[in-house]
């Protein structure tokens, strides 16, 4: 009989190998029906009879120490893997209790152990073997470069990354990945593991889409983001938003200063802080063999410059009418020039104001791309971003005025005075009595031909020239002094013969018929 006070029965361990089990008082049981139990214990205890080296499974955190975490993966017990596999770059672990994490078993020995990369010393022929099948990612040692890409050391054995399997693009600079640790999918596994074929650039396609995902949910035209350039052409940055998403900042707009090439202000690898400001749909296109196609996303516009302070909101205060300026001139143009005065701010010098004395054709034969000139503001248009400037003095402008003032009551043939304002090669100008800006030409100066005009003429001469043309709609003026002088002899001329008497001759055919008295 029982003891009444003894409430459990503490199992019986189960019988050596070979030996039945024992049996209860009053209990009996056939061999083969000792077996079937112990075979049943021995599972239960199991903690996952059919897990394999190399398989996927995926479990929740359900426990974390220092350097373990225990997942629950449906099977009796728990498997566990390092932490060191679930930190990020910064050494923080980014996992909690009960989040899902999928991993590859790499040991069932004692346990199940779980990793999420084949780790370097677990690497065995056979292990790659199944890492083809599983598609475990394998840890390897970049050990040189050769024409097709990489070579890659997996505990002794030989791999190869082609170059096209790197990264996700093309990569300039193979030779960075030597002495360096990287994770790769086994592609390709033959000859007994003589050839072995190995991608990394499949690990981050496979890490890039998960981030691609949230990334995408934050992209819209305004939003703030942050990126890494990627790749720096001619007309502009490439930046990566994230999970192999990428933007283009134009060289429009990465900065309010003038940019010549991206390169002037970015590097490859650098981090920058971007705004979305457009956002286009894919273009279709056709392949080599003339089907459509469409890229895979959309074309995202960034700005580097919308994010700076604009320098025109200023613009007004920096730079008042009237006010000396110094400046660099950073393009030439047939119309003028373009002086940069400040980062962002550019002032435009109109060819009519670059010289004072004659007239170019273009600022490049005057100016110079570098050259740094000093001016004065002319006008200041905040809102259409513009600043005039000059290089003539304030009474260079005013002859300039002048010149463009329409002479009072002026005709053709018209004997006008004034004096000698410039002396050109091709001759000299005058300025008007009463307004206006005339140009008498070497020709029409009544001067022989080895005559230095301007000792002859020098500024500040008074002379008389007659209008031989005038423009109204341009106010231009063209002069001649032998015309002056011809005029001054006809009306000499045409004086002397008004102030001579008549005198008598042969009268009329009628005063001849008349009778003589």
């Amino acid at each position: 009989m029982d003891d009444p006070t003894n409430h459990s029965q503490v199992p019986e361990p189960p019988a050596p190998s070979g030996t039945e089990a024992p049996t209860a008082p009053g209990e009996s049981h056939s061999p083969e029906e000792s077996f079937a139990a112990l075979l049943e214990s021995a599972e239960d205890r199991s903690l996952a009879p059919d897990l394999e080296v190399g398989q996927k499974v995926e479990g929740t955190i359900v426990k974390l120490d220092e350097s373990m975490a225990f997942l629950d993966v449906g099977r009796k017990g728990e498997a566990t893997i390092a932490v060191d596999e679930l930190r990020d770059q910064d050494g923080t672990v980014n996992v909690a209790i009960g989040d899902k994490l999928t991993a590859f078993v790499v040991s069932t020995a004692g346990g199940v152990l779980l990793s999420k990369v084949l780790a370097h010393g677990l690497t065995t022929r056979s292990a790659l073997e199944d890492a083809v099948k599983s598609g475990m990612p394998i840890e390897g040692l970049v050990t040189g470069v050769n024409k097709g890409g990489l070579e890659i050391e997996v505990s002794g054995t030989r791999a190869f990354c082609p170059m096209s399997q790197i990264d996700l693009r093309f990569c300039e600079n193979p030779a960075a990945f030597v002495g360096q640790r990287h994770r790769f999918r086994v592609t390709q596994f033959a000859e007994g593991g003589r050839k072995i074929v190995v991608s990394r650039r499949a690990i981050l396609e496979e890490e890039a889409g998960k981030i691609a995902g949230e990334v995408r949910k934050r992209i819209e035209v305004g939003a703030h983001l942050r990126g890494r350039v990627v790749s720096l052409r001619d007309f502009g940055a490439f930046v990566d938003l994230g999970g192999g998403i990428e933007g283009l900042i134009h060289v429009s707009e990465l900065s309010h200063a003038h940019v010549a090439h991206a390169k002037d202000v970015l590097s490859v690898g650098q981090e920058v802080d971007v705004q979305v400001i457009r956002i286009e749909a894919p273009r279709e296109g056709k392949d080599q063999q003339g089907k459509r196609r469409r890229p895979p996303s959309e074309r995202i516009a960034l700005s580097l410059k919308s994010l700076a302070e604009d320098p025109w909101a200023t613009a007004r205060a920096a730079f008042p009418e009237g006010s000396a300026v110094t400046g660099k001139v950073v393009r030439l143009q047939p119309f003028g020039a373009f002086v940069e005065l400040a980062p962002g701010i550019d002032g435009l010098l109109h060819v009519s104001n670059i010289v004072a004395d004659r007239k170019i054709n273009h600022p490049k034969d005057v100016l110079e791309i570098g050259q740094t000139i000093e001016a004065t503001v002319l006008s200041v248009d905040e809102e259409r971003k513009r600043i005039g400037l000059t290089l003539l003095s304030d009474s260079d402008r005013e002859r300039r005025r002048e010149a463009k003032r329409p002479a009072g009551a002026v005709s053709v043939g018209q004997v006008v005075e004034g004096e000698i304002d410039r002396v050109e090669p091709f001759g000299v100008f005058v300025r008007i009595d009463g307004g206006g800006r005339g140009l008498i030409p070497n020709s029409e100066l009544g001067t022989p031909k080895s005559t230095d005009h301007r000792k002859a003429f020098p500024p500040g001469t008074r002379v008389r020239a007659a209008i031989l043309e005038h423009d109204p709609a341009t106010g231009r003026i063209r002069l001649s002094r032998k015309g002056a002088e011809d005029a001054d002899q006809r009306a000499d001329y045409e004086g002397y013969v008004q102030s001579q008497p008549r005198k008598g001759g042969f009268g009329t055919f009628a005063d001849l018929l008349k009778p003589k008295s």
